[in-house]
């Protein structure tokens, strides 16, 4: 996303007092020698707060849930966001957050318009700091 200067990702826990050892720890255990990921995002959906956010939502996730488990089963959830805990968090590749007022209709009609769907690829797994979004480690993923 062009606002966060990042490029289009999935967002499985955000651990505000943790130290980053442990989360690229449990990161490389989850991800190491995995293949990379091929996600079809199938509808445009919003999250239910302020400020407006868009997100594509993709028609499986039970890789990823099981991913986002394995992950809680490791660190502590109650140390994670709320929105990012087990029973909150929602499989999603954020396309636009803090959405201006005056821009949200037309923001809103994405969400009503038919969409194809987009097959896309995910080739790593990073671990960042954030705010601003910062990579302290990268693990590819494997190509087959």
């Amino acid at each position: 996303m062009k606002a966060l200067n990042y490029p289009p990702h999935l967002t499985f826990v955000m651990y505000p007092e943790i130290d980053m050892e442990t989360l690229w720890n449990v990161t490389k255990f989850i991800f190491d020698g995995r293949k990379k990921l091929t996600l079809t995002f199938t509808e445009i959906r919003r999250f239910e707060n302020s400020p407006l956010v868009l997100y594509a939502h993709p028609s499986d996730v039970t890789e990823l849930t099981e991913f986002h488990w394995e992950i809680h089963s490791r660190i502590n959830p109650l140390l994670c966001e709320d929105y990012y805990r087990p029973d909150n968090w929602v499989a999603h590749c954020t396309l636009g957050t803090n959405i201006l007022p005056e821009k949200q209709e037309a923001a809103m009609a994405l969400v009503r318009e038919p969409f194809d769907p987009i097959e896309v690829v995910f080739d790593a797994a990073d671990c960042l700091n954030y705010p601003p979004i910062s990579r302290v480690e990268r693990l590819s993923l494997a190509d087959e």
